[in-house]
């Protein structure tokens, strides 16, 4: 369970799960670490592929396919954004900082905002 409440599957549960134990012990994980944990998959990923310059390895980024990763199945366009995605879920979140995060506020773009981005 993430610090929103929502039920991890998958490769990101056993993460969360796996994360949550060694480093919280057994807390409340923050959703943005999955995130985090991916997006350093396909960097590390694109790295170990890549001939070793700076170009070579963005190019390996862009050819990335993720299947089943911790956020779901994707790939990148040529602009860089998630396409072919399954699973995968944009938002902003304001968060109240004292000695914990408070989730103060959760923002995500509309369905209608999303399709017309994606030229629906």
């Amino acid at each position: 369970m993430d610090a929103f409440g929502r039920q991890f599957t998958g490769a990101a549960k056993e993460f969360a799960d796996t994360f949550s134990k060694d480093y919280l012990k057994g807390g409340v994980i923050d959703p943005y670490a999955i995130y985090g944990a991916q997006a350093a998959d396909v960097m590390i990923k694109a790295i170990a592929a890549s001939d070793g310059s700076r170009s070579d390895v963005i190019k390996q980024m862009f050819a990335t396919k993720v299947d089943q990763g911790l956020l779901g199945s994707f790939a990148f366009s040529a602009n860089g954004d998630p396409e072919e995605a399954s699973g995968a879920v944009t938002a902003i979140v304001v968060y109240k900082a004292t000695d914990k995060l408070e989730t103060v506020k959760v923002i995500s773009p509309q369905q209608a905002t999303v399709d017309a981005a994606l030229g629906n």
